[in-house]
């Protein structure tokens, strides 16, 4: 099973990141991902896929790179810059959105999985 299911309500799931930088967004998602595996439990779905989300303001980056790897620019050297770059910035933020972001919610979600057990829904 795929989370977020079923889809939230109200709510933008585009912007809904276990990683994400928003506090509410983020309670969100973890919220809607222990609703997820409670409903893969329920249908007797042996795995769920979390995508956890991305570190932020890469997207512009990645879309140059598409752009020039469409014309056929990999090897050229406005490509190597711009990929320097795009990991230069994640690198310098992965912590605070890996290691901050994304390992509190997970401890979240496992209280939530343990729940979810003591009950006999997982």
């Amino acid at each position: 099973m795929h989370n977020f299911c079923p889809k939230p309500e109200n709510v933008d799931d585009d912007k809904l990141r276990l990683s994400s930088l928003d506090e509410e967004l983020r309670k969100l998602a973890i919220h809607y991902t222990i609703n997820t595996i409670s409903t893969a439990g329920e249908l007797g779905a042996k795995a769920v896929v979390l995508h956890p989300g991305e570190v932020g303001e890469l997207r512009h980056y990645q879309d140059i790179l598409m752009d020039l790897y469409r014309e056929g620019k990999m090897e050229s050297r406005e490509f190597a810059v711009i990929k320097k770059k795009l990991e230069e910035h994640r690198n310098r933020k992965k912590q605070e959105y890996v290691e901050g972001r994304w390992i509190q919610p997970l401890g979240r979600i496992v209280r939530g999985i343990e729940y979810l057990k003591s009950m006999g829904i997982v």
